[in-house]
């Protein structure tokens, strides 16, 4: 995969990140999560904002839970979000493209620099941050 072609695919998710936020934005705040509730008689709990009410004698108001597709909107957002503040940083690009200039012109620099933990880790952490070239 060509540079542009990574620089295309890193636009392109950042779009969709955007165009997500924005819709978890409208749907958390479409969405009626019955906070504020009156008695309705003996019987009846009746949201204020939306008018949906529930009976006593059917199992009252159940609890409120964020839907699903809101935790999996907010788990993807977050890891999109850490992703870029790592691609975003000139230090770790930097060392991105060292390693990457090391593997090219001399492979056996990068065993060398295995043989210590600290760099070991380093060298292993970059890679997998790296995005896959063909």
């Amino acid at each position: 995969m060509s540079d542009q072609e990574i620089q295309t695919l890193r636009e392109i998710n950042s779009e969709l990140a955007e165009a997500l936020k924005a819709v978890l934005r409208r749907d958390e705040r479409n969405t009626c999560m019955h906070e504020d509730t009156h008695r309705g008689g003996v019987l009846w709990e009746i949201c204020d904002q939306c008018g949906q009410k529930w009976a006593d004698d059917e199992g009252g108001r159940p609890e409120w839970e964020d839907p699903k597709e809101w935790g999996q909107a907010r788990a993807a957002l977050t890891r999109h979000e850490r992703y870029q503040s790592v691609n975003n940083n000139p230090l770790v690009q930097h060392a991105v493209d060292l390693v990457d200039a090391l593997e090219s012109e001399t492979p056996e620099v990068i065993e060398m620099l295995r043989q210590t933990d600290a760099a070991s880790r380093l060298v292993n952490a970059l890679q997998d941050r790296r995005p896959a070239r063909s």
